[in-house]
């Protein structure tokens, strides 16, 4: 077999590769398969050469997607030898070199150690939970004493994960917005971020590039700029994570940079940590799929608090329980996703640069549906009660949450629409209170796809289909598509066991916990846990980490030490003009 082959790009460019046994170490023997094959299963991507001072080129790679389902080999592994990965967390001098009095300092870490956020909202939660324990689900890594101190060069065997232990939005909370009261209450039970997702940042990431202004707050920037002096990070920023309230503004002030020829020394914090791996809770629409192929960004779930599950047996459990359905509405939703290409500043309600079905009209057609259901037979459907606004849902949080779970356990399935963001809470939450999701979004969009078989666990009803019934009621003869469910749970309840049986297994990996909670099995099949052995969300991003910091590590390895720019984090430069800041 040849040493390399060639292949035409298709732009006008002949492309010489080398087989994959040289460019990744891959072996026959390892793979069970010759190297030639893979690299006919893999597609050949351009990318952009960034030297760090401005100035980039096209170079050509192999796409990686084909890495994490067949190329699976160590040193670094495409994600078939997840334990030999290690964690580093560093130790940050908050008091001695950062400026943070011993106090707060203190009250960040009691706050980080807690069984329960302090700010349960959003990615507070999640950056809790996560900055808490993924070291305690991924071994450590100690380097020797001498590289800490700087007296040799770092190095370490590129399987190594790198975490700073700072959950931003609770470090904030604990020392700058300590005491803070806003007149927005529900900034305030967020700890203080008045403008993390709306459009004001995501303006000024794309027309100033973050530069001397903060996603979060004095403090974190501080720690970041340490960060970026460590001897660590050179070389190895693909291999850092951070949790990010919204990933795609800091993705927009790198991009900002680029266009603008600017520095890497120049680049805001926020910039420099883009080329990271960051963790959220979703990501753009039009680019996430490659983020997170490329292994630029992970997904995991909304936080939510314990009392949503549902701890019984399947004997326990009545098929049919008190209600067919329930329907969490809020009235104000809107997309705020800033998912146009050419607008990132702009509140966007698009896939792939189609419209997708209006948020405002699917919500209006499920309460139609859900009305006409009822009313057709003795079907029980439910529709918590709530105000949404500061004096109503805000004002009383946990008597709502309970409310809701109570709910959710009731009910043998829970409607999904789109919310304010492509996924929400309600989709976890129904999972731990047994309740099936009816996903009226795209299942790709949810975390842990190697992990969770979504499509085993629950239904699709295509959004378009709710709003042409309920324009169409009256005047055709067209079904109820909630109509299906009545049907599932009457002719089909052998499916509707089935479905519960897997959702009290994969639940818990969408659920943050340390993995000693006290629980009766569902049936027979679930295998009883030792305490710290049942999975949870940590153990599952943990997974997702290590498999994106080896695709990352792969493709670094094969550019040498020159960083890669996917297509997607540097788009053409007439996408980036300065335009006015956008309303709301």
């Amino acid at each position: 077999m040849a040493d390399t082959w060639e292949l035409d790009s298709g732009a006008g460019m002949v492309v010489k590769l080398q087989p994959q046994a040289k460019l990744w170490g891959l072996s026959k023997g390892r793979t069970g398969l010759p190297t030639h094959k893979f690299a006919q299963q893999c597609i050949v991507q351009p990318r952009k050469r960034y030297d760090g001072g401005g100035q980039f080129g096209f170079v050509w790679l192999l796409g990686l997607s084909c890495l994490l389902s067949t190329c699976a080999e160590p040193g670094p592994s495409s994600g078939a030898d997840v334990a030999s990965w290690r964690l580093y967390t560093y130790t940050v001098p908050l008091v001695e070199e950062l400026g943070v009095s011993a106090e707060a300092s203190h009250r960040y870490w009691s706050m980080l150690a807690a069984d329960f956020p302090s700010l349960p909202w959003d990615n507070g939660g999640v950056s809790h939970y996560l900055v808490r324990d993924l070291p305690s689900v991924i071994p450590k890594w100690t380097p020797p004493s001498e590289m800490e101190q700087g007296r040799v060069p770092w190095s370490d065997d590129s399987r190594v994960l790198y975490l700073l232990p700072i959950a931003p939005y609770v470090l904030c909370a604990a020392t700058d917005f300590w005491k803070v009261r806003l007149k927005n209450r529900l900034m305030t039970n967020k700890g203080g971020f008045t403008n993390l997702r709306g459009s004001v940042p995501m303006y000024h990431a794309q027309s100033r590039c973050l530069h001397n202004e903060t996603l979060t707050c004095p403090t974190y920037g501080r720690i970041l700029r340490w960060l970026l002096e460590r001897p660590s990070w050179q070389g190895r920023e693909h291999r850092h994570a951070f949790t990010l309230l919204g990933a795609e503004v800091p993705r927009v002030a790198f991009t900002c940079d680029i266009q603008h020829g600017n520095k890497i020394e120049s680049h805001s914090v926020y910039s420099r940590i883009a080329r990271s791996i960051l963790i959220t809770t979703e990501g753009r629409r039009w680019s996430w799929r490659m983020e997170r192929e490329q292994g630029y960004l992970v997904t995991t779930p909304q936080w939510w608090p314990h009392f949503f599950m549902l701890n019984a047996t399947v004997a326990q459990l009545p098929l049919l329980k008190k209600d067919l359905v329930v329907f969490k509405s809020v009235d104000a939703k809107f997309c705020h996703r800033y998912d146009d290409e050419l607008h990132p500043a702009r509140k966007w309600c698009g896939e792939a640069g189609l419209a997708s079905a209006s948020p405002f009209k699917v919500r209006a057609a499920l309460i139609s549906a859900l009305k006409n259901l009822e009313s057709t037979g003795e079907i029980h459907v439910s529709l918590p009660e709530t105000k949404w606004g500061y004096r109503g849902f805000i004002g009383n949080t946990e008597m709502n949450m309970r409310n809701f779970a109570k709910a959710y356990r009731a009910a043998v399935f829970t409607l999904v629409p789109h919310g304010d963001t492509v996924t929400s809470s309600r989709i976890y939450q129904a999972i731990g209170a047994l309740s099936i999701p009816v996903f009226l979004i795209d299942v790709d969009h949810l975390p842990f796809q190697q992990i969770v078989p979504w499509k085993e666990i629950s239904i699709s009803i295509d959004p378009n289909e709710m709003i042409e019934w309920a324009t169409q009621r009256g005047r055709g003869n067209m079904p109820n598509p909630l109509d299906r469910l009545r049907t599932l749970v009457e002719k089909y309840p052998e499916r509707v066991r089935a479905m519960q049986r897997k959702l009290a297994e994969v639940r818990w990996h969408l659920f943050y916990h340390r993995g000693d909670h006290s629980v009766v099995p569902f049936d027979a099949s679930e295998p009883p846990s030792l305490p710290g052995s049942r999975p949870s969300a940590a153990r599952s991003v943990a997974h997702d980490l290590i498999i994106a910091a080896n695709t990352r590590e792969l493709a670094y390895r094969s550019l040498g030490a020159t960083a890669e720019i996917p297509s997607w984090l540097a788009p053409p430069v007439h996408s980036q003009k300065r335009r006015l800041l956008p309303k709301g």
